[in-house]
């Protein structure tokens, strides 16, 4: 007994019945192997070591490296491996403001409404930092000057 016999919609004597179990089946093995298969970028916790210099913690994530920003009280960050920022921006975020940060890479500035994210583009390295604001009062200026004092200290 084969496969094809298991399966009602492509055993069926109708041709129309049995092109529709053709898309049905190959569409549920789409969402399994896409279930199955690694994605392009991980989710990763910042592993932080603070270490603290004259106003600011320095924080270390495994093959990054080490990194500080200012106002870390106001903003949290974490790193992603990645090897495309465009990929990590949700479909409702617009990308809005750009710029550099003190060690030159660029920085993206997106918004969706009133909430601000950030996100520093190292794919080059395999990494993209994301930084977001702690509180919704924190201006786009106020938070593109943190974006601009971030740098990698290694």
């Amino acid at each position: 007994m084969s496969i094809k016999d298991k399966l009602p919609l492509i055993n069926s004597g109708s041709k129309i019945t049995r092109i529709i179990g053709y898309i049905v089946y190959c569409f549920v093995f789409l969402i399994v192997l896409g279930a199955i298969l690694p994605h392009n970028t991980e989710n990763v916790n910042e592993s932080t070591s603070p270490t603290t210099t004259s106003s600011n913690a320095i924080h270390t994530y495994h093959g990054f490296g080490n990194y500080t920003y200012d106002s870390q009280d106001m903003v949290s960050a974490s790193v992603k491996k990645a090897t495309d920022i465009i990929h990590l921006m949700g479909m409702s975020e617009l990308p809005d403001t750009t710029g550099y940060t003190k060690d030159s890479a660029q920085y993206t500035i997106t918004s969706t409404g009133s909430h601000l994210k950030g996100y520093i583009d190292y794919t080059n390295d395999g990494y993209a930092v994301v930084l977001t604001p702690k509180r919704s009062s924190l201006t786009k200026g106020d938070f593109a000057d943190i974006l601009g004092s971030f740098y990698r200290t290694d």
